[in-house]
């Protein structure tokens, strides 16, 4: 080519090629181009060859793909018409191409001003993007594709993107027969399936746990009065109910949460003994029972025993009982007398009950049972013992303290107090507000620290 020649693009136009396919009947990547090529002023002619090159940016930019050579192309009248093929290199973006020519076969090439190459090249990502295809039912026509928001319309059918090889799938229903709109998510094991809701509005949604069919995790998000349904199932099931109270609005299977999971639940432990044992002048361990609780807390200790006394008419006879966790301790008790005037008899019966509260510590607590027998009832029995230990993790109100008793264990005097009065009740009423008030206070606190915990976890873990 001389020197002095010059070259000027009039023209570019891109398509996709209908000229070059594969033997599957896909499209080439090939484009074709056209222009006008002046040599001296004049339309240029004889052969020339041509190397074409993409690039991000008019002047500058990257490369991008390889070099397209078409040598010893003939030009008639200056005209240019080749098909360049740089492969799949088209993804949407912005793109220049470069025209470089020479006299075939001699000299060095002379590179034209770029050109931007406009969208129809680019739409050959759009048939390749994600490599979807589109399955359609029986009798379902695309009657648009989606270009810049167009709609799709399927004709109420669903329509379906298939990966023929891994067996996935995605189907979506915009308006079915039933009127329900649907979105779904299947593969060969496993589906994923949310719609509107058939019986009430709202969001129904579905998790399969076995290949194509069982229901692993259901939501029904209005099941009647706005009301939601979550249904677990497995080996064995749970459900959550809004519309139901009481134990019908959770279920779980019976053996779902024991201490390890709650570790503040309720407790028992009793103990019983139906042997006959006599009582003497000094204390001694009638009953015992030991209950380990998961925290802290309150037991309440309940205790009962059949006294058959032996009385001797002109002394009184008195019947001492104790509880507590330390089986030395002689107060507080509970104290029944036989009076004096009482005639003899080796076989008076009294049921007693007594009871007391304590708070414990987490771990293992014993609670003792004592008793002793004074005055003209030594020789005494008791039987039919009984002690109940109940845990509470929980107080309401406040918590009486252990008692505190002045008097000698031989002190038989008793002098009734006044009755409470109407101050004296408020207060308590008070008091036990107060004390209620504390412990949500605090279970919040604690709630709000755990929760603050676990967002600081989710933080990190982000942050990695």
């Amino acid at each position: 080519m001389r020197s002095s020649a010059r070259a000027a693009v009039v023209s570019l136009v891109a398509g996709l090629s209908a000229i070059a396919g594969s033997a599957q009947g896909q499209l080439s990547t090939a484009f074709s181009y056209q222009g006008v090529l002046e040599d001296g002023g004049a339309p240029a002619n004889g052969a020339y060859d041509f190397q074409f090159r993409l690039f991000t940016a008019e002047l500058g930019g990257v490369q991008v793909g390889p070099v397209v050579s078409s040598l010893n192309q003939a030009v008639t009248g200056g005209l240019i018409q080749q098909q360049p093929d740089f492969g799949s290199f088209f993804e949407g973006q912005r793109l220049w191409i470069e025209v470089s020519v020479r006299n075939a076969g001699s000299g060095a090439y002379t590179a034209l001003p770029r050109r931007e190459i406009l969208a129809t090249p680019n739409a050959q990502f759009a048939i390749r993007a994600a490599q979807a295809t589109f399955a359609e039912t029986s009798g379902t026509t695309l009657t648009e594709a989606f270009d810049n928001g167009n709609e799709l319309d399927t004709t109420d059918q669903l329509l379906t993107l298939s990966d023929s090889i891994n067996g996935g799938a995605i189907g979506v229903d915009v308006g079915d027969s039933g009127g329900f709109n649907s979105l779904q998510f299947f593969g060969d094991d496993s589906f994923f399936y949310i719609a509107e809701d058939a019986d009430g509005g709202g969001t129904f949604m579905q998790l399969g746990n076995a290949p194509n069919s069982g229901f692993g995790f259901v939501v029904d998000g209005n099941d009647g009065a706005n009301n939601a349904t979550v249904f677990i199932d497995g080996t064995s099931s749970s459900s959550f109910r809004t519309a139901s109270s009481g134990n019908a609005s959770v279920n779980f299977p019976q053996d779902a949460i024991g201490s390890f999971e709650i570790l503040d639940e309720p407790g028992i432990a009793s103990a019983s003994a139906s042997s006959s044992l006599t009582l003497t002048p000094t204390s001694q361990t009638i009953l015992s029972q030991t209950i380990t609780v998961p925290s802290a807390g309150f037991l309440v200790a309940v205790g009962s025993v059949q006294v058959f006394a032996d009385h001797v008419t002109g002394s009184d006879t008195a019947i001492n009982l104790t509880i507590d966790d330390d089986p030395s301790t002689i107060f507080p008790r509970f104290r029944t007398e036989i009076e004096a005037s009482v005639g003899t008899d080796i076989s008076l019966g009294r049921v007693i009950d007594f009871h007391r509260v304590f708070q414990v510590s987490a771990g293992s607590t014993t609670i003792y049972a004592t008793a002793s027998a004074t005055g003209g009832g030594d020789g005494t029995d008791v039987v039919d013992r009984r002690l109940t230990l109940m845990f509470f993790p929980t107080s309401y109100g406040t918590v009486a303290g252990r008692p505190t008793l002045a008097r000698t264990i031989d002190d038989e005097a008793t002098l009734p107090g006044p009755p409470m009065s109407s101050a004296s009740i408020e207060a308590e009423k008070a008091a036990s507000v107060a004390a209620n008030v504390a412990r949500i206070e605090a279970e919040l606190a604690a709630m709000k620290a755990q929760v603050e915990a676990i967002n600081a976890e989710r933080a990190k873990n982000r942050g990695q």
